[in-house]
């Protein structure tokens, strides 16, 4: 009996012994090397099929006996790292690990992407896992508000209207990219994020550069910098559906495949969209489509690659800014508006007290009238709907270690416009509730016969679309030879033509059959004209940079 109970006690003081001298662990934080943000899921493999994933706070933590081992670090859209440690008896290893994000030759080239420690500008790096987690049914700039230096607003609240300022300079003033190629318009400056609502499904990172910084292109970019990188060839494949269901009648569905590098070089990234919604605010709904197609061949040193991509779509919106006291006269009077409620808008309104306190949701721009065969038929009087494709050719040769050459011949080409009311809604247009009060204007409309054509109603008030339409055809060739570590010699071709086709058309006669319009030096004051008829003006503005 002793000898049983002795060897018990021996049997356990050596299973003590194993777990004291014999196992240590490594343990750490895994962020990216950008943003330093932590990022969660992030593979830790110390021997095929045995490792751990980081937690939410980016945290892993690995058990292991004495010895030697290699870890191996891996996540989505991130650089694949292996690390080596020692484990020797109860030693714990602290290993904090740094992912860096995956880019593109040809992108890092056309992108002028910065990089950390290497690149004297003030950036930022949006990771897929904070794209993933935090832009959800938001415009892309607004994931960027946390980022310093930027400021991004969803404006009057409609879909795709949203707008990014970096370092206090307007959209006007920051360079907008897409895989390299510039996309502010030719005219004005201005990036309208409606046109590109499904890019988040194909985004592999987003870079944004404050300030002005070197660049082989005509940029406007005295405020910075904002390029959006999509994923292609370099990645693992993936397939991924997505099914988004929000608030106020939201619904987006989502689908794409990233191929990674097949055979032959082959790689192929897809994505399709649509979503709709009624909006936050009154009346700013929206729908539309997206897609994306990427085809890459790579062969010895190069890569080909075609890009298409597209989001037809409409919404509506709110344009026009308001007293405080419209939405809230007690927030108002908290900052220091002393105005009484009445005196907010002329007397001419039907009742100048109940236009105010109407709530955040309060949209102005949008009215109701029922027809004469008694359907109800609600109007925005500001609605944007708008096509804008973009297709793109691109070649990236590779040289040597020293010298690499990026070529990209794009066309982009926009169609639609937005809607409004031709004549300023005078305030006895407006209703109570503060709308358009389109019943008046219809019964205007349908009442009113001009002895020239006394058949046929002509429209006293009618919508009207500005159609801004645009064919915009560019090359972008650039190159960059490294002398040596201190020197490096480059320098690009940016060529692009933009015609721009601009004119105010008939949308929607509210009742009437025509309408006259005498502005018109080149046409008969008193032609009729009708639904999809040009009005007021017609001109095209041609833009060539080289």
């Amino acid at each position: 009996m002793k000898l049983r109970i002795k060897a018990i006690f021996i049997a356990l003081v050596s299973l003590y012994s194993l777990n004291i001298y014999g196992q240590g662990s490594v343990e750490g934080i895994v962020t990216d090397d950008a943003t330093g943000e932590s990022l969660i899921g992030v593979n830790i493999v110390y021997a095929p099929g045995k490792g751990v994933v980081s937690d939410m706070n980016g945290y892993y933590s690995i058990n292991l006996k004495d010895g030697n081992y290699t870890l191996t670090i891996s996540y989505v859209g991130y650089v694949t790292q292996t690390k080596k440690v020692s484990i020797v008896k109860n030693k714990n290893v602290t290993l904090d690990i740094q992912l860096a994000t995956v880019t593109l030759g040809e992108v890092e080239v056309v992108g002028d992407l910065a990089r950390t420690r290497e690149t004297p500008v003030a950036f930022s790096q949006i990771s897929p896992l904070q794209i993933e987690e935090k832009l959800a049914s938001q415009d892309i700039p607004m994931i960027l508000n946390s980022t310093p230096g930027v400021y991004a607003t969803q404006q009057g609240g409609g879909d795709g209207d949203a707008r990014i300022n970096i370092r206090g300079f307007s959209q006007r003033n920051v360079a907008v990219m897409i895989d390299g190629l510039p996309v502010n318009d030719m005219e004005n400056g201005w990036v309208y994020w409606s046109n590109w609502f499904g890019l988040d499904a194909v985004t592999q990172t987003i870079q944004i550069q404050r300030g002005l910084g070197a660049s082989k292109l005509a940029l406007p970019s005295i405020g910075g910098t904002m390029n959006i990188i999509t994923a292609g060839i370099s990645q693992k494949r993936k397939i991924k559906i997505k099914q988004e269901v929000g608030s106020d009648g939201y619904l987006r569905s989502s689908v794409g495949y990233t191929s990674g590098k097949l055979k032959g070089g082959w790689g192929v990234t897809a994505a399709g969209s649509y979503k709709r919604g009624n909006g936050w605010a009154d009346r700013t709904f929206t729908e539309g489509w997206f897609y994306y197609v990427k085809v890459d061949k790579k062969f010895g040193k190069n890569i080909i690659s075609f890009t298409a991509m597209g989001a037809p779509q409409e919404h509506g919106q709110r344009r026009y800014t308001k007293p405080i006291a419209t939405y809230d006269s007690t927030y108002a009077r908290e900052q220091g508006v002393t105005k009484a409620p009445s005196e907010y808008f002329a007397s001419n309104y039907i009742d100048p007290a109940k236009m105010v306190n109407k709530g955040l949701r309060y949209n102005s721009d949008w009215g109701k009238y029922t027809d004469a065969n008694g359907t109800e038929i609600i109007l925005n009087d500001k609605k944007n709907y708008y096509f804008k494709p973009l297709y793109t050719i691109r070649h990236f040769w590779a040289a040597s270690d020293k010298f690499y050459l990026s070529n990209i011949a794009y066309l982009s080409l926009g169609n639609g416009g937005g809607t409004s009311l031709k004549k300023s809604v005078q305030p006895r247009y407006i209703t109570d509730d503060g709308q358009i009060n389109l019943q008046d204007y219809y019964d205007i409309n349908i009442a009113n016969f001009d002895p020239a054509f006394p058949d046929e109603p002509k429209s006293y008030q009618y919508m009207r679309s500005n159609i801004n339409n645009h064919n915009w055809v560019g090359l972008l060739s650039t190159f960059n030879y490294k002398i040596n570590n201190e020197f490096t010699f480059s320098g690009g071709i940016d060529l692009r033509r933009y015609v721009g086709t601009h004119y105010e058309e008939v949308y929607n006669l509210l009742g009437g059959t025509y309408t006259l319009d005498s502005r018109n030096a080149n046409r008969d004051p008193n032609t009729q004209l009708r639904k999809g008829d040009k009005i007021n003006y017609h001109n095209d503005a041609i833009v060539e940079w080289a």
